[in-house]
This record gives structure tokens, C-alpha cells and sequence, in this order.
């Protein structure tokens, strides 16, 4: 029953993606073409606001696969405290998400009850950079270590 709950969610969330295009706000600012392995989240100064006041944005895979994603920003500096990182562990199911429970600031893993830090560290990172004109940008072809996770950005120009 539970796994119907999550598939429905996922499902929700996949409809509102796509049908009203609001779930990251101004969706004229993200890019993504197939096979790019670079995904623009769009300005950090708005996409840190989002963040703020709605919590971590769910991704369906950016790139059409099944590695679907939470980006989260910590802190108050929007050029660092980045993090993009797996909904799910990668041996898992689909059905199994790490879901965001804004009252503890953390995400619990919908299958087995596994707690990770708004960080996500324990899950798959995704490098995260800000370049000089302040736009996010994701690495979706690069995963570092669940236990050695990508956590700050760091400023690039581009």
C-alpha cells in the first residue's frame, strides 16, 4: 500500500511538471537537451528563494532516465550550499524516495525508513556549480560517493 502512496506521489509530481510547469517557478530560465550533461536549475538567487520557502525541489530525471533528483540549498549565501543529490540509494526501486520532511529538515526513505540530513549525504551526489553569472548548474554525468558527498559549490565563470 505504501509503495501505491509513493507511485501516486511520484506520479503527482510528474503531472505538475508537465502540465503547469510551475513546480520550479520561472521555467523559461531551465535547459536541458537529451544527452546534455549539464542541467541549468536557472538563477541561484531565485532558485535559493524557491528553496526557502517551498523546501528541496523534486527532479524527475532531468535527462529522461530514471535518476531522479533533490536539489536543496543550505545556508544564507546563494553562490555556495548547493546540493544535488539521488531521490533514491542506487541499488534501490524506483518506488523507494527519499522524501522531504520539512518538520524534522530532513528526508526519510520511503521504503526501509532510512533518515538523511538535508545534505543527502548517504545518497548519490551530483556536482553543483554557480557560475559567475550566478546560474546552477548540475553534473548528471558524474556521481561521486554516497559517503564522500559534493557539498559546497564553488563559483566558476561561464
Amino acid at each position: 500500500m505504501i509503495g501505491l502512496g509513493v507511485v501516486m506521489t511520484l506520479g503527482t509530481i510528474l503531472f505538475i511538471v508537465t502540465s503547469t510547469g510551475n513546480l520550479l517557478g520561472n521555467q523559461s530560465s531551465l535547459q536541458i537537451e537529451a544527452g546534455d550533461p549539464v542541467f541549468n536549475l536557472g538563477q541561484a538567487e531565485e532558485r535559493a528563494s524557491d528553496i526557502a520557502e517551498r523546501g528541496p525541489q523534486f527532479l524527475p530525471d532531468p535527462s529522461g532516465g530514471d535518476r531522479d533528483l533533490w536539489v536543496n540549498h543550505v545556508g544564507g549565501d546563494e553562490t555556495s550550499g548547493w546540493y544535488a543529490f539521488g531521490a533514491r540509494p542506487l541499488s534501490a526501486p524506483r518506488t523507494c524516495v527519499a522524501e522531504w520532511k520539512a518538520d524534522g529538515s530532513q528526508f526519510v526513505d520511503t521504503c526501509d525508513g532510512t533518515v538523511y540530513p538535508a545534505t543527502g549525504d548517504g545518497l548519490p551526489q551530483f556536482p553543483v556549480t554557480v557560475t559567475a553569472g550566478g546560474e546552477v548548474s548540475i553534473r548528471l554525468d558524474t556521481i561521486a560517493s554516497s559517503d564522500a558527498p559534493v557539498t559546497d559549490s564553488t563559483a566558476t565563470t561561464g
